[in-house]
């Protein structure tokens, strides 16, 4: 027998709450009901002895009477099928891991006190930055160097308002990711923070979820975490502060049904093999969606005899192969434009052909184009082939003959004029620096910026996984914070941020970031006291620069006051000492490289203003 009590909740403070391992946080002055073993009996109840009393209830007219519950207490077994019961910010947290999160990335406010706190009991990783911002690109970068979903926490109002530039930017780099945010009830319109997060998100092209009540709180979760991970997309979870705390049943934890890769449609591979018979030089180019199809994709280009290209995003996938003529479209080397402008045909791979591979489609003119995706159309100029991209390789090389190759190998090094002098040191100089003195297992972030293109052309990567580029909004400042991100994924190597002098001002409270958690980032200032491409852009329209200098700022010394080893670089002879420092970067580290203003790269003469008449 046994007799239903009333429990109370436990009244300790936050602290004493969290700190009982496996005790879930309740509502102060709540009480729960729960079916206990009557004082009479020692024994606990079992399966085939009811929990709680019968009763005699009896049958129809010549048949015997049945037993029954008593209708003070559940059913005989309902304590077997009844749900474990967590709160809604452990549930948030649970759902988090079943999809692979482990590290979160956060600002620390009161409308997310309970759900940073349900995530250090289950032992997650907290990674606290300055900005909320800063936040959202750390998680951005994270999820780029992994491949798994980016978890940022932020506060509510103000604090959500200030994430939304890098979750725009998110969402057009298609980057898989979930904003944990709180929010005030509805009610509260008269409170300083309130704000109509809603209007807000789905204005700015973002998906928006809410927690409405605890009962459904665990669908609601799942659902923001399935379609981030499924659409590439980030998804902003709003889980009002009255909720989070609130019980609700335990999510089934489980990973996602994995799904096969989609077999190449028949009617666009018989259009493809066409294509490609007709071509006399063609290229096979692998963007983000083709990185996993590395090996499939050379054994095509052996058999056309073909070089191979990648987008930014997948710079690196063909590291050390001899017929890689590397990125193509503005961030390119000047043999790579070559090869890629002599082609009559380029064979995309999971490719999103954009205005900066295309060179605003200048690269395309005159080519025929075969576009394998997941998703792939037909046009006058493209034959579309909807599949893997492994998969469709593998058809394409099974149909097609071996072919001699029709391109010259690619120079060690893309060669340039140095116009280093006692003003400055040549943009291009620098790069090439980095990439011989770095050890060549590394990371790479690269801020927005007049020299964002150097990078790609001087420096290697050996796989598109260690690398973010945070320039899909076109903002600057967020560089910093995405290599934060990407050190986390990658903890191993060091990790290489090149940034303008304009991005890092924007973001010197990540430097704090850096050297608190010591981590092992390289941060390589561009300098030249001046937003760049406003300076050229001035020049272009026959303007004076003024508005576009600034006094130069001590960079070393703020970076010393943070504890992080500092060299200012302005002369070759400081080229070798950053040489000779660059060799083992196990610690944060930040070099202040002064550049010479007036070196105009490739990518702004080719992409921005072919007509500019600067020597390079």
């Amino acid at each position: 027998m046994c007799q239903r009590r009333t429990v109370p909740r436990p009244t300790a403070d936050r602290s004493s709450r969290v700190a009982a391992a496996g005790s879930s946080p309740f509502p102060s002055g709540r009480a729960r009901s729960t079916c206990l073993p009557s004082p009479a009996s020692s024994s606990p109840p079992t399966t085939t002895r009811p929990c709680c009393s019968s009763r005699s209830v009896p049958g129809p007219a010549g048949r015997p009477g049945s037993t029954a519950p008593s209708p003070t207490c559940p059913d005989r077994l309902s304590w077997i099928r009844a749900p474990a019961m967590v709160s809604v910010a452990e549930a948030v947290m649970s759902v988090a891991e079943s999809h692979g999160a482990s590290t979160a990335f956060g600002l620390l406010g009161e409308a997310n006190l309970a759900i940073v706190l349900a995530l250090e009991k289950r032992g997650m990783r907290w990674v606290a930055l300055r900005r909320e911002d800063s936040v959202v690109a750390a998680a951005d970068g994270y999820a780029q160097g992994t491949g798994t979903v980016g978890l940022a926490i932020v506060s509510q109002g103000p604090a959500l308002a200030n994430a939304v530039n890098p979750l725009i930017g998110a969402t057009k780099g298609r980057t898989p990711m979930v904003l944990l945010t709180g929010s005030l009830p509805v009610r509260s319109t008269h409170e300083p923070q309130w704000l109509d997060q809603r209007a807000l998100v789905e204005a700015s092209g973002i998906h928006y979820a809410r927690v409405t009540d605890a009962s459904s709180a665990g669908e609601v979760i799942e659902a923001a975490f399935a379609l981030a991970v499924s659409d590439r997309r980030p998804v902003v979870l709003d889980v009002p502060t009255e909720l989070q705390l609130e019980q609700t049943a335990e999510p089934r934890s489980g990973s996602p049904a994995e799904v096969s890769p989609p077999a190449p449609e028949p009617t666009g591979l018989d259009l493809a093999i066409e294509a490609i018979g007709r071509a006399q030089r063609p290229v096979v180019l692998a963007g983000r969606g083709a990185i996993h199809a590395r090996d499939e994709l050379l054994r095509l280009a052996r058999a056309l005899g073909a070089p191979v290209a990648t987008t930014l995003l997948a710079k690196g996938l063909f590291d050390g192969v001899p017929n890689d003529v590397g990125v193509m479209g503005g961030f390119s080397t000047a043999h790579s434009h070559e090869v890629i402008g002599r082609s009559d045909l380029i064979v995309a791979f999971g490719a999103g052909l954009n205005q900066f591979t295309t060179e605003r489609g200048r690269l395309l003119k005159g080519k025929h184009v075969v576009r394998v995706d997941l998703e792939a159309t037909a046009t006058a100029d493209q034959t579309g082939v909807t599949g893997d991209a492994a998969r469709v390789a593998t058809a394409l090389a099974d149909a097609l003959a071996t072919t001699a190759p029709w391109a010259e190998p690619a120079p060690a090094r893309d060669p340039f004029h140095d116009r280093s002098d006692e003003s400055g040191l040549d943009l291009r100089r620098v790069s090439v620096l980095l990439d011989e003195a770095l050890p060549r297992d590394r990371a790479l972030t690269t801020d927005l910026g007049y020299f964002s293109s150097e990078p790609a052309v001087h420096i290697g990567l050996r796989h598109p996984s260690r690398q973010s580029f945070p320039l899909h909004f076109g903002s600057i400042g967020l560089g910093l914070a995405s290599a934060i991100g990407l050190s986390f994924a990658h903890p191993g190597l060091p990790t290489l941020c090149v940034i303008g002098d304009g991005g890092l001002a924007a973001s010197l409270a990540e430097l704090e970031t850096v050297g608190r958690l010591a981590l092992p980032i390289v941060i390589a200032v561009f300098n030249d006291d001046a937003y760049g491409v406003e300076v050229y852009e001035l020049q272009h329209r026959g303007e004076g620069i003024a508005t576009a200098v600034f006094p130069p700022v001590d960079f070393r010394g703020v970076a010393e006051a943070l504890g992080i080893r500092s060299l200012t670089v302005s002369t070759a002879a400081d080229l070798d000492v950053a040489r000779s420092v660059l060799a083992d970067p196990r610690s944060p580290l930040l070099l202040d490289f002064r550049l010479k203003r007036g070196v105009m790269t490739r990518w702004y003469l080719t992409s921005v203003h072919p007509d500019f008449s600067t020597s390079t």
